[in-house]
């Protein structure tokens, strides 16, 4: 064989030994887009998935109904700065319990008022001892999801309550009230703490 010959052989060789890396190299960027394909098409499945599912659980996260209440500033309007400590018995002290539904649908409410008279010895337990219970007022309504119900009404002490250790308790049901509604079966519940004396 001559050398002219050789050498082209040697570059057929060459030329072969080029082609065969270039196509390897695209067989390997070939498989590398599809890869990166297959995770990206993954990654955007995810991404809608829990795009979805955060969604869902902020809605079932804001279905709720608070429940406040607010005392009377003097100037007619209520503040959450201005509970009584104090209540006389026979006088009517005014104060404002407010509803707000955020449940997503209409709620009938029924918000059951007491002034509770409660054991000191109790204290330490989670739900301290009633030993007097005085029923000062019931109030029901529909609210409309979003809505805002506020009930104006007076706390006029009765004298077997009296004493430090008064408890003015605001009880709220979804529905009809049980026959003896207590802290323990109420949807929502608030309090503030007063004594009562006869002066």
């Amino acid at each position: 064989m001559s050398r002219k010959n050789t050498g082209d052989a040697e570059d057929e060789s060459a030329r072969r030994s080029n082609a065969r890396r270039l196509r390897d190299r695209f067989t390997a960027v070939s498989r590398s887009l599809s890869a990166t394909n297959v995770v990206l098409a993954a990654a955007l499945v995810f991404s809608v998935g829990t795009v979805a599912y955060s969604v869902s659980t902020d809605a079932q996260r804001e279905q709720y109904t608070e429940l406040y209440v607010l005392g009377d500033a003097g100037d007619g309007q209520p503040t959450a700065s201005t509970y009584p400590d104090e209540l006389v018995v026979d006088e009517p002290t005014r104060l404002l319990a407010g509803v707000e539904n955020h449940e997503g649908t209409t709620q009938r409410y029924t918000l059951v008022v007491q002034l509770q008279r409660v054991d000191a010895e109790s204290d330490s337990t989670p739900e301290p001892a009633v030993t007097e219970t005085q029923r000062v007022g019931q109030f029901e309504r529909s609210v409309d999801s979003g809505d805002r119900w506020r009930i104006s009404h007076h706390v006029v002490p009765e004298r077997r309550i009296g004493g430090e250790r008064a408890r003015l308790t605001y009880l709220l049901y979804r529905g009809d009230v049980p026959q003896r509604p207590t802290v323990e079966n109420a949807y929502r519940t608030a309090h503030i703490w007063v004594s009562v004396s006869d002066e």
